[in-house]
């Protein structure tokens, strides 16, 4: 037989090629992954604002003139939205993106903002100062065509204004209309910030009756006789109205916007100042150890059975625990084995044995019903 080469063989000088074919692949396929990755960087982090020049506020949205708009953004609160340290570009939309003006060969730079290592902006910016409305031409930006003399702001990390990679701010400049005499509403209102954030999320209740101190600086504007409460409402004459709460006699509630706030009120619109506060009371009352030794046996009685027996309490298991005993001892006793077995390994068994000590501190007076948490 011929001892030539079979056919399936490669020939010898062609033997590595397909692997060298591949480990060439196989590197392109991870650069064009790396290259695709550094693409989709993660969104920008942190919030920003539109503010007046003292920089006072986050909650200012309407302005007599695009000059008086200026940016800002940061904590507000502990953990607050503070953007990543760095330089950042600008540009102002219309509401639906409609390019208006840009930082881009504008009068301070590409990236006129930056914010330090603590997420705070280094300085208060106006706006029109560092935008342009075309490139390498003056400061400013060109107006909406908005109907309701809105406008978008955007502070990026990226040149593109990626839109993952930027924070935005709609905002209103609106005239009093040559000056003329009417109405506007102005409201003050202060929330409980839950969160610490500085800003009111759908779930944080407002607060009522708490004082603060309201003027104005702007010819023809209202006059009040202070202190007013929370929440407070009025029609009032154009103008820019400032509003400062006033401390508390307690000294464990806390700011988490700033203390003075300002808003400009137009004609026919409604205006709003939004305070932020929040206090580090405790409910107070006791733990399950409590409800389980003599202290707490003491205390319960068979109205506190009846109640617990209403809130489809569980054990290790998932079954409903119930304390039904005619005897008053009996369900005592019950109650604190249940308690002292409670374990975490079942999370509805601990909830409910914490739910139960809830329960028996509110019966019992030992929890503050008005403090808010």
């Amino acid at each position: 037989m011929s001892n030539n080469t079979p056919k399936t063989s490669w020939p010898q000088g062609l033997r590595i090629r397909p692997r060298v074919t591949f480990i060439a692949l196989a590197a392109f396929a991870l650069l064009a992954i790396a290259a695709s990755s550094a693409f989709m960087a993660a969104p920008l982090s942190g919030a920003i604002y539109t503010t007046d020049i003292n920089c006072g506020g986050v909650d200012i949205n309407i302005y007599p003139d695009k000059d008086a708009v200026y940016l800002n953004g940061g904590p507000n609160g502990p953990g607050g939205p503070g953007l990543p340290e760095g330089n950042y570009y600008v540009r102002v939309t219309e509401p639906d993106g409609t390019p208006l003006g840009s930082s881009i060969d504008g009068p301070a730079g590409d990236q006129p903002v930056h914010v330090n290592a603590n997420g705070l902006f280094a300085t208060c910016y106006q706006l029109s100062s560092i935008v342009t409305p075309a490139p390498g031409g003056g400061p400013g930006y060109n107006d909406t065509t908005n109907n309701g003399d809105e406008y978008k702001v955007w502070v990026c990390a990226d040149a593109n204004f990626t839109e993952s990679q930027c924070k935005t701010d709609n905002f209103k400049v609106k005239s009093n209309d040559g000056g003329g005499t009417g109405d506007g509403i102005l409201q003050v209102l202060k929330f409980y910030d839950a969160d610490q954030d500085g800003e009111k999320d759908p779930d944080e209740p407002y607060l009522e009756g708490w004082k603060f101190d309201l003027g104005s600086l702007t010819p023809g504007a209202s006059t009040f006789t202070n202190p007013l409460s929370t929440s407070f409402s009025a029609s009032v004459n154009p103008g820019t109205y400032t509003a400062t709460e006033r401390d508390t006699i307690e000294t464990n509630w806390f700011a988490s916007t700033s203390k003075t706030l300002s808003a400009l009120v137009v004609l026919n619109d409604t205006s709003t100042i939004e305070f932020g506060n929040y206090c580090t009371l405790t409910p107070g009352g006791h733990t399950i150890g409590f409800w389980s030794n003599k202290n707490g046996q003491n205390l319960e009685d068979a109205a506190d059975f009846t109640e617990l027996n209403a809130l489809c309490l569980v054990n290790a298991t998932g079954s409903n625990v119930d304390f039904t005993s005619g005897v008053l001892n009996t369900n005592k006793k019950n109650l604190n084995i249940w308690l002292l077995d409670a374990k975490a390994t079942n999370m509805a068994y601990m909830l409910s044995a914490q739910l139960a000590a809830t329960e028996l501190s509110v019966n019992h007076g030992f929890t503050n019903a008005s403090v808010i948490v």
